[in-house]
């Protein structure tokens, strides 16, 4: 397990066996999850969450995503809330 703590104070976690890309895009930071399970506790409304070529953008909320090895995808928002992109 692997923990990022951001400048305003979110947290990402990463659970074990997971594969994730960090990158900035237009003064946001963009979470590429491949494989595995993340957990973010949200401050940020500036953070993107890319899972299976589709974008979730977290306001201040409590996520759980998961990608599995046949690319089934789990998400969860636990507090918040968080849109999907076009």
């Amino acid at each position: 397990m692997a923990f990022i703590k951001l400048g305003d104070g979110s947290q990402i976690v990463v659970e074990e066996n997971s594969l994730i890309v960090l990158e900035t895009n237009n003064e946001r930071l963009v979470v590429n999850l491949s494989l595995g399970d993340l957990n973010v506790k949200g401050e940020s409304d500036t953070l993107d969450i890319k899972v299976n070529n589709e974008t979730i953008r977290s306001q201040k909320s409590d996520l759980q995503l998961g990608i599995d090895e046949k690319k089934k995808t789990r998400i969860f928002v636990k507090k918040g809330e968080a849109t999907l992109l076009d």
